[in-house]
């Protein structure tokens, strides 16, 4: 019998695809920024009723931005953390809750989905 994957062995496996109505592009200092245009019907009557503008640009910082462009919709949360470990050592640590918090972070905001890969 196989042994049964924990949870965090589950999270670790699976794999962020970016929302593809999400641009992005580098700030001077070479971070990223996410920039989520507004165009769904709702979004632009509350654009236009509240004077807002049509695009959200949302800087991340130096961890952030090693996150976003390691999110190829191949690699595996597990491998996007080696890359962390990698780049940052152990300013990462604790590395598994840094991601994990991160990666929901841009979960909930639909800035990416997670998707079990076989």
């Amino acid at each position: 019998m196989g042994k049964k994957a924990t949870a965090a062995e589950d999270f670790l496996a699976l794999v962020p695809v970016k929302n593809e109505r999400i641009e992005w592009q580098l700030d001077e200092s070479g971070y990223v920024q996410l920039v989520a245009k507004r165009n769904r019907r709702f979004e632009k009557i509350v654009c236009k009723f509240f004077k807002a503008p049509d695009t959200a640009t949302i800087s991340l910082d130096a961890m952030g931005s090693v996150v976003w462009r390691a999110i190829d919709n191949q690699r595996d949360i597990g491998m996007i953390g080696e890359i962390l470990k990698n780049e940052f050592n152990e300013t990462a640590e604790p590395l598994q809750e840094r991601l994990g918090g991160y990666i929901n972070i841009l979960r909930n905001n639909r800035f990416i989905e997670l998707k079990h890969v076989n």
